[in-house]
């Protein structure tokens, strides 16, 4: 049996003692540091164990492309740091490749960093996974463990929904939320489905697990959004699996009506990649989803193979423009131009577009000023549990009231006679203004 640690394992492969020693000063509160010097020579045993790599890209006699390759069977675990004093163009190129590996999550750091600069991506999502490897991850008798183990969350009610807004880019006035899986494990704590996710979708509880989650997700928006006074639409996510199931429409409709939530306000995101080879009964799906008032939104648009065909064949409400060009869209040329592509599409089209992954004020300025987006990312809000959603929408409400309050100092341009005219002028209108003001 492994053993059991509190902590994750960080793993460290630097030629720099420097760096190793840095980031072993930085990260040794929140992980089970290991260093290695070289890509060769480390032991399997911590390999098994890892679940951030923090990798340079340019060790001498090492080939930090390889090294990526070798770890393929165990990329969906880990958490993949490239760092690098090479030129930006050639690192997000290499997480491009690290990427169709399928590590967990890929994220780039220059050389040279800081403490402030290494921290925040160092525990941008801490906690949420970091126990996972422990869970059944194999076949055979190991996947009957775990779908055991799955069957009995779902008994005892341990996965929870949290929520992360969207909002409006030009105020961050409220419009909706994506409902986010937790696992609250009664041995491992809160976890967040990013490692096993997809056994989960797949395999044979994926329909009792969808219905699930959609029923806590609903009911709890809506009395959250009751609570606050303030509505919104809530994107849920739909595994391909349950839309081979014709029954499915029927299904959300029983929740929908069950939590009296109308089904315009329900947006199901479907991702690009899951329908590439959709087959005539998910298409049914789809069709009977929009029939009964449900938005379909594409995710994960422009990762995949497939955007402009799903776009042609598929009735579709929205795209979300992945966090990979997001993030980077006021540096990278190539993610601005394929940002403005997707956005001109949207336009044609007539499709709402999100942008998922906003971290900074420069890339939501960036996006703020190509049109009409919603924006979705930590700027505004981490995923948030029930009642911390409810005090975020009650603190919207409050900021539109006091916005309200000071608006209603100023005259309405009912009130001014010449405000209509083309040709007023400020002189015309400072009379106006000023009885208003003396009152």
């Amino acid at each position: 049996m492994k053993e059991q640690h509190t902590l994750p394992t960080l793993l460290v492969v630097d030629d720099d003692l420097f760096i190793r020693r840095q980031v072993s000063h930085i990260a040794g509160h929140y992980f089970r540091v290991r260093c290695s010097s070289s890509t060769v020579a480390i032991a399997e045993s911590i390999l098994e164990d890892v679940d951030t790599l923090v990798l340079d890209l340019s060790i001498p006699g090492g080939d930090a492309v390889a090294f990526m390759q070798s770890l393929a069977r165990r990329a969906p675990q880990i958490r993949l740091i490239l760092v690098s004093g090479l030129d930006l163009k050639t690192i997000k190129f290499t997480a491009s490749v690290a990427r169709q590996l399928n590590f967990r999550s890929v994220e780039l750091l220059e050389k040279p960093f800081t403490r402030k600069t290494l921290v925040p991506v160092l525990l941008r999502d801490i906690g949420l996974a970091a126990d996972v490897p422990d869970l059944p991850v194999a076949g055979g008798t190991a996947a009957m463990d775990f779908e055991a183990e799955l069957l009995r969350a779902l008994q005892q009610s341990e996965f929870v929904s949290w929520f992360q807004p969207q909002v409006r880019l030009y105020d961050r006035g409220f419009l909706g939320a994506e409902a986010l899986c937790r696992w609250r494990h009664p041995r491992l704590g809160l976890l967040g489905l990013g490692e096993f996710i997809e056994r989960v979708e797949t395999g044979p509880l994926a329909m009792a697990f969808t219905l699930y989650m959609a029923d806590e997700a609903i009911g709890k928006f809506k009395r959250a959004t009751e609570a606050a006074g303030l509505g919104g639409h809530l994107s849920i996510n739909l595994p391909v699996a349950v839309l081979e199931d014709p029954k499915l429409a029927s299904y959300l409709g029983s929740i929908l009506q069950k939590h009296a939530f109308r089904p315009q306000d329900l947006i199901v995101e479907i991702t690009e990649r899951g329908i590439g080879a959709d087959t005539a009964q998910s298409s049914a799906t789809i069709a009977n989803l929009r029939i009964r008032g449900i938005r379909i939104s594409l995710d994960d648009f422009g990762t995949g193979y497939s955007s402009f065909e799903k776009i042609k064949d598929i009735a579709i409400d929205e795209i979300k423009i992945d966090k990979h060009f997001v993030s980077d869209a006021v540096h990278s040329r190539t993610s601005q131009t394929l940002i403005n592509a997707a956005l001109r599409i949207a336009e044609e089209l007539d499709l709402q577009v999100v942008a998922e992954g906003i971290d900074t004020e420069p890339v939501a300025a960036w996006l703020a000023s190509r049109g009409n987006i919603i924006g979705q990312g930590y700027l505004y809000s981490h995923p948030l549990p029930e009642d911390a959603l409810i005090a975020y929408l009650q603190m919207q409400v409050s900021s539109a009231e006091h916005a309200d309050r000071r608006v209603s100092g100023f005259p309405e341009i009912s009130d001014m006679k010449t405000a209509h005219d083309p040709f007023v002028t400020v002189k015309q209108v400072l009379p106006s203004l000023s009885k208003r003001w003396k009152a």
